[in-house]
């Protein structure tokens, strides 16, 4: 059974959906329901989910943009996007950004489920993939508590590993970041290194990049020669109204009241 999450701001369409199709004979459970973009990546940011369906207009950030966000987190998350808006240029961008389909509302019942019987096959296939490297990798030979960066109880080695990740962080914070990148920058599985940043850091990667971002934010909001929105770029922002409501999470004030302040 695959984890399910659902996305609309209207929660009649979030109920119809619960109701009206038979997710477990599709082969998924609906872990959840979101009105909102920000709770849903939160959600994925601490929960496995497997399929993402999602509205595209919401009052906080719109599909497409949670489209990008959530694959930071889990580029192996699939995204069905649902919406009342058919423009062409719509589904040519949630394509572009990795969506696996875009529907139209009112939604086709028949083809909602022919498009998640096939999510259920790429599903599978790329589960039974995992288990043939995971048991290559677990072998004698490839075992990770035996490799120089290995994934044991070594605290050391945990330690210098976690160190590499943040100094990455550090140096790239401006550029596309996800879990399962960095993972593969410091050699180890990104399961575990998301455990490595919660039990050494005290919060999840998603978190520590974020306020790495927000922190260098800060910084460059002391030059006045910057514009806002030039700074959401050079932090790693491509959505400024994700910027500006990231920032204001963080530190209580828009980038705006906090460069006023410094006046």
């Amino acid at each position: 059974m695959f984890n399910l999450l659902i996305v609309d701001d209207k929660k009649t369409v979030r109920d119809g959906l619960k109701r009206y199709v038979n997710w477990q004979e599709l082969g998924f459970h609906v872990a959840g329901d979101f009105s909102s973009a920000m709770e849903a990546i939160k959600y994925i940011e601490a929960d496995c989910v497997d399929v993402l369906l999602t509205d595209i207009v919401m009052p906080d950030i719109n599909g497409l943009e949670l489209v990008k966000e959530v694959k930071l987190i889990n580029p192996q998350i699939k995204v069905i996007i649902v919406s009342a808006y058919g423009k062409f240029e719509y589904a040519q961008e949630a394509i572009r950004l990795g969506a696996f389909s875009y529907l139209t509302k009112p939604v086709d019942f028949g083809q909602l489920k022919n498009e998640f019987a096939t999510i259920k096959r790429t599903l599978e296939n790329e589960c039974f993939e995992r288990q043939q490297k995971k048991i290559i990798m677990t072998s004698p030979r490839n075992n990770p508590a035996n490799s120089r960066c290995g994934t044991g109880n070594n605290d050391n080695s945990a330690g210098l590993i976690i160190e590499r990740a943040k100094k990455y962080i550090d140096e790239h914070y401006n550029e596309e970041i996800s879990l399962n990148k960095l993972s593969e920058i410091v050699y180890v599985n990104p399961v575990y290194l998301s455990r490595l940043f919660k039990g050494k850091i005290g919060e999840n990667f998603i978190d520590y990049l974020t306020n790495v971002r927000i922190a260098h934010a800060q910084s460059l909001l002391e030059d006045l020669s910057l514009r806002i929105y030039d700074i959401a770029e050079m932090v790693g922002y491509e959505s400024r109204k994700h910027f500006w409501k990231t920032f204001k999470d963080i530190t209580g004030m828009s980038p705006k009241e906090y460069r006023n302040k410094l006046l």
